[in-house]
């Protein structure tokens, strides 16, 4: 039995990057998403999950039966005798607290640090430094360390079926490849750059939106004033953030600008939210089965560890789109999907690459001959249990109960 409860702290925002006057918010715990916290961190991505969801996770687990979303009171919480109960609490936030609460709270009690929603790139060096250091400071009782895991399989299903009940499948590919890129990452430029490269993006539908800086760049105007396009039209576009845009050096990813300047900032026609709102909710079931392929430029291509490769809705969309998906990410990220229960096209060769070698082999792929009845069965299945309620949730149970047991 797993009883999981989260610890109250009254923390503020965190300013995280000074530069961009970037904020931090407590990461949600498993007790905010299932019981659908309307207060929490990005609270949207998993406003149903309580309709969805609740009643259907196992009985062996119990989420927020005593303390529901407000938690128990840190103070509270070491006065009292401890037990078997799981208590949540956030990366940053058990940096923060004071030595005189960590050391009887880690030797207590059994603790588990959730980070669904960004990936680790909010647990800096220090935060992480200093969880380890805990480790060797003090007896820890038990202390896990969990990432999203399968989770966005849940938060997308949570947010396409706020807007759409289970379409009936479909599978007629009138196009190649659709390639949502959305902001211009490194890996998502070298993606875009290939298939360009490789003649190919005349075949794929496919975006690349900028996001913007507060303040306005010396590179920014200097871009402004040669009026070169509308992608470069405001001087508050973040050059610092996203260097590749003007660095020369990648020839390829200058081409491909250089030949689109004028499409960008590029969306899709048929979405219902403006060009520049979060992609999470940039649904639309004209594209359900209309692409051979699905091209998921993912949030993260770092080369991590299992446990620590962040699969989000850009790679969980496809499968409710009932298209079958090409994952650019960290290595062996389509191994972990393999692993969920998905399925892949079998002549694929690439999920061992990074970065740039990656993206050529993907595109290498994308040329070959392919044989539509196997992708028409990949993506049917994989749309099946994309849309399983039941599914989803077990894989949740597992990726819990797993941590614990190993």
């Amino acid at each position: 039995m797993l009883n999981i409860e989260k610890i109250q702290l009254s923390l503020p925002r965190f300013l995280i990057n000074k530069e961009e006057g970037a904020t931090y918010s407590p990461m949600p715990s498993y007790v905010d998403m299932f019981l659908s916290n309307n207060t929490g961190y990005m609270n949207w991505f998993y406003n149903n999950f309580k309709n969805y969801f609740l009643d259907l996770v196992p009985s062996d687990i119990k989420l927020g039966e005593k303390f529901g979303t407000i938690g128990i009171p840190i103070q509270e919480l070491l006065s009292q005798q401890p037990d078997d109960t799981i208590y949540c609490i956030g990366h940053l936030e058990l940096s923060l607290l004071p030595k005189r609460y960590v050391k009887p709270l880690l030797e207590n009690f059994r603790i588990l640090c959730v980070d669904v929603m960004e990936g680790r790139q909010f647990i800096t060096s220090e935060i992480a430094n200093k969880i380890i250091q805990y480790r060797n400071e003090y007896k820890v009782r038990e202390l896990v360390d969990q990432m999203a895991g399968p989770m966005f399989g849940l938060v997308t299903y949570n947010n396409v079926r706020n807007q759409y009940s289970k379409p009936v499948f479909k599978y007629n590919p009138t196009k190649l490849a659709v390639v949502p890129c959305h902001k211009p990452r490194p890996g998502r430029l070298f993606m875009l750059s290939e298939l360009h490269k490789e003649d190919l993006l005349q075949d794929c539908d496919w975006t690349l939106i900028p996001d913007f800086s507060e303040e306005i760049s010396d590179e920014a105007l200097e871009v402004e004033k040669a009026g070169d396009g509308h992608f470069y039209l405001s001087p508050n576009l973040n050059f610092k953030k996203w260097p590749l845009l003007t660095d020369n050096s990648y020839k390829d990813i200058q081409n491909f600008l250089n030949t689109y300047r004028n499409d960008l900032p590029k969306s899709f026609d048929n979405l219902t939210n403006n060009t520049f709102s979060d992609s999470c909710f940039s649904v639309s079931m004209d594209f359900l089965g209309a692409h051979m392929f699905n091209v998921s430029c993912e949030t993260r291509d770092d080369i991590c560890n299992d446990k620590d490769i962040f699969i989000t809705e850009k790679t969980f969309k496809a499968f409710l789109y009932a298209t079958p998906c090409l994952v650019y990410g960290s290595p062996n990220i389509e191994k972990k999907l393999s692993n969920y229960g998905f399925k892949f096209p079998s002549k694929s060769n690439y999920d061992h690459l990074h970065g740039m070698e990656r993206a050529s082999a993907m595109v290498d792929f994308l040329k070959q001959d392919h044989n539509l009845d196997e992708l028409k069965q990949i993506a049917e299945h994989n749309f099946n249990i994309a849309w399983d309620r039941k599914f989803l949730v077990n894989l949740f149970a597992e990726h819990l109960k797993g941590s614990w047991i190993s």
